[in-house]
């Protein structure tokens, strides 16, 4: 199989190469159900498209509090890859605590019960931040990254949603491994994955050997929020628009060469082709010091910019490694 310049991984491409097959194979895994009336359902904390989360003791441990995971009925499809994934980081650098699963009658949807932490709002937290909590928390993301990624899984739902925070211990937590997958080089995979402010722009344009770089560029949409106090970056009302809004900002002459570089004009949709190849307008790449204002300027620093410019960028295989990452000079103080 010919694979375009740059269709394979530059971090951890062999992660999974020469292992064997019940390494990743969740779909013949079997789940060690635990009883449901080991826990007692508390307040719900949080929901989504897909469950519901619920405050828990686990009355084997009173003592200790927990987070269970309940999932809508029939949104529980690929439960098993989540378990899997879950099992197969457990014990990884700020990864979220998994303790086990069970069926809920009368439907048996399946819950997924974790660790708890006294969480911090994420906009609350963004709101008011204090000198070194950029570099800290947003470190602690790259250790993470960095392991699931040197385990061969891909996240891709990077997104703020799925980071807890715990300010008072200065603990961050990644969660939600739902639409996680493991990497394998020139697989395809699903573009229907992750939360549209943040999707790469391989998934807007219908590009499937896609890797961890996925979950960079995410990273990067995550960081440049928190420095210049926004919800999200960039914020379209579809996926076109979405590309639409990255074209505006990004540049014209970039995108073009990407789409060539790995050879995508033959499956874009009609919105991107004539976005892109019939282009009536050419947009220059803004810098990203446009966005500097008198709320932010203490956090938009040089070094910030910088980074957030080697991760933001439409080619995933130009974009930094979560290692290259903890080594860019904007972490040095904290380093």
């Amino acid at each position: 199989m010919r694979l375009p310049k740059g269709s394979v991984a530059r971090a951890y491409p062999r992660a999974l190469l020469g292992q064997p097959r019940s390494v990743t194979d969740w779909e013949r895994s079997q789940v060690a159900w635990v009883p449901s009336h080991r826990f007692s359902l508390g307040m719900e904390i949080g929901s989504g498209k897909f469950c519901n989360v619920y405050k828990a003791i686990d009355l084997e441990d009173p003592d200790r509090e927990v987070a269970i995971k309940v999932f809508k009925a029939g949104k529980d499809v690929k439960v098993k890859r989540e378990i899997f994934i879950l099992r197969h980081l457990k014990g990884g650098p700020n990864i979220i605590d998994y303790i086990g699963a069970f069926q809920m009658p009368p439907g048996n949807e399946s819950c997924l019960v974790f660790e708890t932490l006294n969480e911090t709002n994420w906009t609350e937290f963004a709101r008011s931040l204090k000198d070194g909590e950029i570099q800290h928390y947003m470190y602690q993301l790259l250790l993470s990254l960095d392991y699931v990624h040197s385990r061969g899984v891909m996240h891709r739902d990077i997104k703020p949603q799925n980071l807890l925070l715990e300010r008072q211990s200065r603990t961050l937590r990644l969660i939600d491994f739902g639409v996680s997958d493991f990497y394998l080089p020139g697989q395809k995979y699903s573009v229907h994955v992750g939360s549209r402010y943040l999707k790469g722009p391989e998934l807007l344009l219908g590009f499937r050997r896609y890797d961890y770089s996925l979950d960079m560029w995410a990273y990067g949409l995550t960081l440049a929020a928190l420095v210049f106090g926004k919800h999200f970056m960039f914020v379209g009302s579809d996926d076109p628009d979405q590309l639409r809004v990255l074209h505006e900002f990004l540049g014209t002459a970039d995108l073009k060469a990407y789409v060539k570089r790995y050879e995508m004009e033959s499956h874009l949709n009609p919105e991107a082709y004539d976005m892109i190849v019939n282009c009536p307008v050419t947009y220059p790449k803004r810098p990203w010091s446009s966005f500097i204002n008198e709320t932010n300027e203490q956090w938009a620093t040089d070094l910030a910019l910088d980074l957030i410019d080697r991760l933001v960028r439409y080619d995933h295989a130009e974009r930094l490694t979560a290692q290259e990452a903890m080594v860019h000079p904007f972490f040095n103080g904290y380093r």
